[in-house]
């Protein structure tokens, strides 16, 4: 058997070198060769990896992918002769990415172009074969105790977007979702929220993050009087507040009012505070994956789902009141049986 396989990759070898072989051949004179792949840039492959391979992705992947290049790829390895790129001018360039999730991005920018530029016989070696990828430990998301929820809660009501954010809050839908609410989501006969789109970033419109992401979540009684005004089917957006400005400018008030900044928590803490809620009141895991729009109940248990102190400290006492309830029966059982006797 190993010897079989050691032909094989050695007969794929010499595929391989025939196929690279016969395309230099196709070359009419050793100045084309020189002008068309040995003196190609970086950059250029990179604009023909984009044309060639990402059109049908999302608008704000494709603007993520140029803000990659603008910022830190097209004055320094976009310069390098495409053959010349070795994996340790690669590794020189990861290692001065100072933030890890940064660096996670372009090293998977690179990975799959020059991949590609291999596959296409444009280089001799793929150099992203050589490289680790680096290493991002993303924080944990954290979700509100009940004392920090009742501060939080008295802030958003004196906000003037308070609406979107006791959506995230009571609703546990994402950022975008919310924004991307219009009046015909909201459905009060019904009793639900309908989320079908997302506004990225740019304030684009957009498709849900997954496909599990287009779904219908319960209004429940908390969050109902705050859309009773919303009864209406036209196609106009609730809110068209900027997502940056929800985020810097009025829910970072909301916490320094609240008195829970610099303590780790973001706006998608509502989300996550939305699904310890329910997980603290008894709502089944799948169901909850389902009005989260989770792919998978792993991410909605080991992700969102947080236990709180409080939370645990009801939890020892339940457990306590039960078994100072058993001890009792079995105390009463034994003297009862004493007396028999």
């Amino acid at each position: 058997m190993k010897k079989n396989n050691k032909i094989n990759d050695i007969h794929s070898t010499v595929k391989s070198i025939d196929n690279k072989l016969n395309k230099l051949l196709d070359y009419q004179t050793a100045e084309q060769y020189q002008r068309e792949i040995l003196q190609i840039s970086f950059n250029d492959w990179l604009d023909k990896w984009e044309e060639m391979f990402k059109q049908g992705l999302k608008p704000s992947t494709l603007y993520k992918i140029s803000c990659l290049r603008n910022k830190y790829i097209d004055k320094t390895l976009g310069a390098f002769p495409l053959s010349e790129l070795s994996a340790i001018d690669i590794q020189r360039f990861l290692i001065t990415i100072k933030a890890p999730r940064q660096a996670q991005h372009l090293y998977t920018l690179l990975k799959d172009s020059l991949t590609r530029a291999y596959s296409l016989d444009l280089i001799i070696k793929n150099p992203m074969k050589a490289l680790p990828k680096p290493i991002h430990q993303k924080k944990p998301g954290k979700a509100f105790d009940h004392e920090q929820q009742s501060r939080l809660e008295k802030a958003i009501s004196n906000n003037r977007y308070a609406v979107i954010f006791f959506i995230m809050l009571y609703a546990g839908l994402r950022k975008g979702e919310a924004l991307a609410l219009t009046y015909a989501d909201i459905d009060l006969t019904s009793l639900t929220i309908s989320i079908t789109k997302t506004i990225n970033y740019k304030n684009e419109l957009n498709s849900p993050k997954t496909k599990l992401s287009t779904r219908q979540v319960p209004i429940f009684d908390n969050l109902l009087p705050y859309l009773q005004r919303y009864a209406s089917n036209t196609p106009q957006r609730l809110f068209t507040i900027n997502p940056a400005n929800l985020n810097k400018k009025h829910f970072s008030r909301i916490l320094e009012q609240s008195e829970l900044s610099k303590q780790g928590f973001n706006i998608h803490s509502l989300r996550h505070t939305f699904t310890t809620r329910c997980i603290e009141n008894g709502v089944p895991p799948k169901v909850l994956q389902k009005w989260l729009g989770h792919s998978t109940i792993e991410m909605t248990m080991n992700v969102y789902a947080h236990i709180n102190r409080d939370f645990e400290n009801q939890a020892i006492k339940n457990l306590n009141n039960k078994l100072i309830k058993n001890n009792k029966n079995s105390l009463t059982s034994e003297t009862d049986n004493k007396k028999s006797t």
